[in-house]
């Protein structure tokens, strides 16, 4: 059966073309996405995302439109989507435990970085429970996102989602809170961003 015929079906609500689409493209779609992000769990919860949304929105398949091209295309977007998350929380996260950009006298960065771990620790205290919990297993335990999916009974893709709203929350207090000290770093970062 083509392609075509098949999601012609699935448009229709046929369970049986849906699951022989889920096979005939599971693998291709796993190798492509796992070059790209190089992390197994992730690549699966990313490829399950994948084959929910093309359920969920099934009614809005054109069957006369290829149908492999249009797959690839829902997968580059979900794999640029979690690289661009990541990229932007890894800046975030090395810019907030960094020291400081400037340079300072000892006294000076002790100082500041008092500061900024006092800060830092006020910003993580306003998280809600769910969200605070996930980001201290992961920031400050240095727990691997599949640990604390296994530890937490949740996807690897739930834990970064909280991973990247705590950091967005964490952004937005220290904004909110900081002098002079901690604006400049806070305006080069998202200046060169």
């Amino acid at each position: 059966m083509t392609d075509k015929h098949l999601a012609e079906l699935l448009s229709k609500g046929d369970e049986s073309a849906f699951c022989e689409l889920y096979t005939r493209y599971k693998k291709r779609l796993f190798l492509f996405t796992l070059k790209f992000l190089k992390d197994r769990d992730l690549t699966e919860d990313t490829i399950q995302d994948i084959f929910t949304h093309l359920w969920e929105s099934r009614l809005f398949i054109d069957s006369n439109y290829n149908f492999s091209s249009y797959l690839f295309t829902i997968t580059k977007n979900r794999i640029l989507n979690t690289l661009k998350q990541y990229n932007t929380e890894e800046n975030v996260i090395n810019l907030i435990m960094s020291k400081s950009l400037l340079e300072q006298t000892p006294t000076d960065n002790e100082i500041i970085d008092s500061e900024y771990k006092n800060l830092f620790k006020a910003a993580i205290n306003k998280l809600p429970p769910a969200r605070k919990k996930v980001f201290v297993l992961s920031r400050i335990e240095h727990m691997s996102h599949k640990e604390i999916a296994a530890t937490l009974n949740i996807s690897v893709y739930t834990v970064q989602e909280h991973i990247s709203e705590s950091l967005k929350c964490i952004k937005g207090y220290l904004s909110t809170h900081t002098d002079i000290n901690f604006c400049l770093p806070l305006f080069l970062f998202f200046l060169y961003k």
